[in-house]
């Protein structure tokens, strides 16, 4: 079962690379995949809900590396930080290819929306766990830097290590007086 969904969502991608995103068709999806349509309708009700679940996905192991980090007192709020972001950043890279599919010039739409809403939940989630005031124009000011950032890189082709992405991300930090 886990092998289909492999090789529906490789052959998704290799078809959203040739074709675009909004030129996705079921009937040439299942010839990439060498699956039968009925086997991808056991899987999925169309191509957004397969969309949908890749992009999740995505997000959800940002999420979770993020996450596994838990804020400890005896540590500096900065160094703290910058280990959540360096992790987040090597989880994009990890997942490259995908973020330049869903981002890129024939990608989706809504997962750059998606994308701005988990930085914008994981930036409230950064500065519950290090009990910092929220300034909504400032936390918004910071994120919309941050999500450029993130932007120009892939638009770059990740040209730059994850540490140097996460250095430049970090001039965000002193601007958010995080020490």
């Amino acid at each position: 079962m886990m092998d289909i969904v492999k090789s529906i969502k490789q052959a998704y991608f290799e078809q959203c690379q040739k074709n675009g995103l909004t030129n996705i068709k079921v009937t040439n999806l299942t010839k990439s995949a060498y699956i039968s349509r009925g086997t991808f309708y056991l899987h999925y009700e169309n191509i957004d809900e397969l969309t949908n679940e890749i992009e999740q996905e995505l997000l959800n192991r940002l999420w979770k590396v993020a996450s596994s980090f838990p804020y400890q007192s005896d540590m500096k709020k900065y160094d703290w930080f910058l280990k959540v972001l360096s992790s987040e950043v090597e989880q994009i890279k990890a997942d490259y290819d995908w973020y330049e599919l869903f981002l890129g010039p024939k990608g989706d739409p809504n997962f750059l929306e998606k994308l701005t809403q988990y930085i914008h939940s994981s930036s409230e989630w950064k500065y519950d766990a290090l009990n910092l005031k929220k300034d909504a124009k400032f936390l918004e000011y910071v994120n919309q830097g941050s999500l450029g950032i993130f932007l120009c890189w892939i638009n770059n082709e990740a040209q730059m290590s994850k540490e140097e992405l996460s250095s430049l991300m970090m001039v965000h930090l002193r601007e958010m007086r995080i020490e």
